[in-house]
C-alpha cells in the first residue's frame, strides 16, 4: 500500500490504494440471470450476456434470443460478443429410465418456486397448466416435492435426460438454438466426480 494512503471507517475503506500487478482486462463484464421478457431485452440494451435459469428449451432459447435482439436493436447495440449462457439440467445413463427419474425431483422443485410466474414461455413450451403448476407450488410450500407428477414432456423439454446419445442430440439442439456457454447442472442427488468424467468422455469431444 502507498505511504499516502488513508484507512478509514468501521467498513474497511481505502484510499490512495494502487494495484501491483497488471489488470487482465480494463473492464468487468455484466451478466444478467434473467427469464422474463422485458428483463431479457434490457439484457440485450445494457449487458455483455446473459445467463438462463436451468429449465430451458430450445424453443425458449430462441424466444429469448429474440428479446435480447429487441434490446440491442433499441440501444443500437451490436451483439457480436455477446455471451448467451444457460444452466442445463443433466443426467446421463445407459440406463434411460434412471437418468430421467433423477431430474424429476429437480424439476418439480424449480416449477414449484417459479409457480407464480405463469407467463413464461416454458411452462406453456413444457405443457404446464395452471393447475399443475399450483399443485408443484403447494407441495413445495408442504416441504413436499411433487416428483411423481413430473410428466415425460416436462423432462422432454426442461432437461437434458437419458444415454450419452440423447444427451448429445439435445445438447446440440440447445447450442443450434443460440447458447454459446453452457453450463451444465447436476441433479443434487448425483455422484458429481462420476458425472463430470461422463460428460468429459461422452460429450466435450463433439462440442469442444
Amino acid at each position: 500500500m502507498a505511504s499516502d494512503s488513508i484507512l478509514k471507517g468501521q467498513v474497511f475503506k481505502a484510499l490512495g490504494v494502487r494495484a501491483t500487478f497488471e489488470r487482465a482486462r480494463s473492464s468487468i463484464p455484466i451478466h444478467l440471470g434473467v427469464m422474463a421478457p422485458k428483463a431479457l431485452a434490457l439484457a440485450g440494451e445494457i449487458a455483455d450476456g446473459v445467463l438462463l435459469n436451468s429449465i430451458v428449451s430450445p424453443e425458449f432459447i430462441r424466444h429469448a434470443c429474440r428479446q435480447i435482439q429487441g434490446g440491442a436493436e433499441r440501444s443500437g447495440k451490436k451483439l457480436e460478443d455477446f455471451s448467451m449462457g444457460a444452466y442445463l439440467t443433466l443426467a446421463m445413463s445407459r440406463d434411460e429410465r434412471d437418468a430421467r427419474n433423477a431430474v424429476k425431483p429437480y424439476i418439480a422443485m424449480i416449477i414449484g418456486a417459479l409457480g407464480l410466474q405463469l407467463k413464461l414461455p416454458i411452462f406453456a413450451q413444457a405443457g404446464i397448466t395452471p393447475e399443475a403448476a399450483e399443485r408443484f407450488t403447494q407441495g413445495l410450500i408442504r416441504g413436499e416435492v411433487a416428483a411423481h407428477i413430473v410428466s415425460e414432456t416436462m423432462i422432454d423439454v426442461l432437461a437434458i435426460a437419458g444415454s450419452p446419445e440423447r444427451c448429445r442430440e439435445r445438447l446440440a439442439e440447445v447450442v443450434e438454438a443460440g447458447v454459446r456457454s453452457p453450463t451444465i447442472f447436476f441433479p443434487p442427488q448425483t455422484d458429481f466426480a462420476q458425472a463430470a468424467l461422463n460428460v468429459a468422455h461422452h460429450l466435450f469431444p463433439y462440442f469442444l
